[in-house]
């Protein structure tokens, strides 16, 4: 499936729901596998990249979720703003969802750009908990609303 740049870019797009519910489902297809590549890095002792891979995972899972709206962010500020608008205010989700996933960012920043601080194994169990939380919390509910089918 190959989707056009400019329509991710968009904020809003008129997509029609038997194509969104496949975008979506693409998208969220993504968020699984980085959530298994992070389990099997951690395994591995690779902790930086099982954060990094945690990250990655929660990020596809909210750009899925999102796309119900018809909106499609690709910067993670503007993902995570438009998620707590539609889901935390409207009490879908916890409000702790939003302080999960700016923690990922934070580990995966120090993981994968600062060579003065480590993320260690307790980083990277807990960006892989975190994710697997949000991940299963956003499948779930897809489930319930019919998107993922």
């Amino acid at each position: 499936m190959v989707i056009k740049r400019k329509m991710l870019r968009s904020k809003k797009s008129d997509i029609p729901k038997f194509r969104k519910k496949e975008l979506i489902r693409s998208v969220f297809i993504k968020s699984i596998k980085a959530y298994e590549d992070a389990e099997i890095c951690f395994d591995e002792g690779r902790f930086g990249a099982a954060i990094s891979r945690a990250y990655f995972s929660v990020f596809h899972a909210l750009r899925a979720i999102l796309l119900m709206h018809d909106l499609s962010y690709l910067k993670r500020s503007s993902l995570i703003s438009a998620f707590s608008k539609y889901f935390i205010k409207e009490n879908i989700f916890p409000a702790d969802f939003v302080i999960k996933a700016k923690k990922l960012w934070k580990f995966r920043k120090i993981a994968d750009y600062d060579p003065n601080q480590y993320a260690g194994e307790q980083d990277a169990e807990v960006s892989i908990n975190d994710a697997k939380e949000i991940t299963w919390a956003i499948q779930t509910f897809l489930f319930k609303k019919h998107w993922w089918a």
